[in-house]
């Protein structure tokens, strides 16, 4: 993580350019995210920066729920600002629905990988290789979601402790994920992955599972990342 304590750093993109002062840093959406940031990022100027490991940053992340709030609350304010701009074009870049006004039910293709809480995390593994999706959806008899798990929670919870594969999966999922109803827009399930450092969302029929919407489905129509996007809308609003 680099902030900038003093001038500007210029953001290179493919869609857009971002500049950066000082206060702000750099490139919190891909550290979260655990991938490879879009931009290149240059001096604009004679600038200082703080510099911070990733090693250290994921340390700071877990333990402080201040720098957690300041981060999570950053990526939020940008995907904030994405929204306000997606309404304000709805008119003409929407409506032909594949928009980010679009319902979710619109988004979810597929039928959900779901299983019950007591299956057998070698079945669940097994099962979302087979099926060739990131996260299992844990759903009681009713099909409520009662908890996800999503691969990268298999080196956190699995891998590294050394949990045996018959273990029942509700021993490591996520319990109460986070559920949008299916009339809920894409733009409120960006900014729900924002607020929350999540990279799925369980869309729920009157309360009940209805698919799942992961980050890159809410932006292969437009092939960007969240970051980028919310870094295009704050270049636009800057010029």
């Amino acid at each position: 993580l680099y902030i900038v304590k003093q001038g500007s750093v210029r953001g290179l993109g493919a869609a857009a350019d971002v500049v950066l002062g000082a206060g702000e840093a750099f490139p919190i959406g891909a550290l979260i995210g655990q991938r490879a940031t879009a931009y290149t990022y240059r001096a604009a100027e004679d600038c200082f920066c703080w510099e911070l490991p990733v090693w250290d940053f994921n340390r700071l992340l877990e333990r402080s729920r201040e720098f957690h709030a300041f981060c999570t609350r950053y990526l939020a304010r940008l995907v904030e600002r994405s929204q306000r701009t997606q309404r304000a074009e709805a008119a003409q870049a929407l409506l032909d629905g594949s928009g980010m006004l679009a319902p979710l039910k619109e988004s979810v293709g597929r039928e959900p990988v779901a299983c019950g809480p007591a299956t057998p995390l070698g079945e669940v593994l097994r099962t979302m290789h087979a099926a060739r999706v990131g996260s299992m959806v844990v759903v009681d008899a009713a099909r409520v979601p009662l908890g996800v798990f999503t691969l990268p929670d298999v080196l956190e919870r699995v891998v590294l402790p050394g949990v045996a594969m018959d273990t029942p999966l509700e021993r490591v999922m996520t319990p109460r994920p986070v559920t949008l109803e299916e009339e809920a827009t894409l733009a409120d399930a960006a900014l729900a992955m924002a607020r929350h450092a999540i990279r799925h969302i369980i869309v729920t029929r009157g309360g009940k599972l209805a698919g799942v919407v992961a980050e890159r489905d809410l932006f292969a129509l437009s092939r960007t990342s969240m970051t980028r996007t919310s870094e295009r809308i704050r270049v636009a609003r800057g010029s």
